[in-house]
């Protein structure tokens, strides 16, 4: 997310146990998904791959 003083930061919500509603989550989490385990990152690491180099943006934009 950008904010109004042009400095970006990382945000993950992860949803709850009954998928209505999602809370922010501050730290890092390993989890099992079909199998295969997956590895979500916390905040402060997202901007390691969101990073300035790569236009903050990891996938299409428009």
């Amino acid at each position: 997310m950008r904010h109004k003083n042009g400095e970006w930061a990382g945000y993950r919500y992860e949803w709850n146990d009954s998928e209505t509603g999602a809370f922010l989550r501050v730290d890092a989490k390993d989890k099992d998904v079909n199998g295969q385990r997956w590895h979500d990152p916390c905040c402060a690491q997202c901007m390691q791959c969101h990073a300035k180099g790569a236009g903050r943006a990891l996938g299409l934009t428009g």
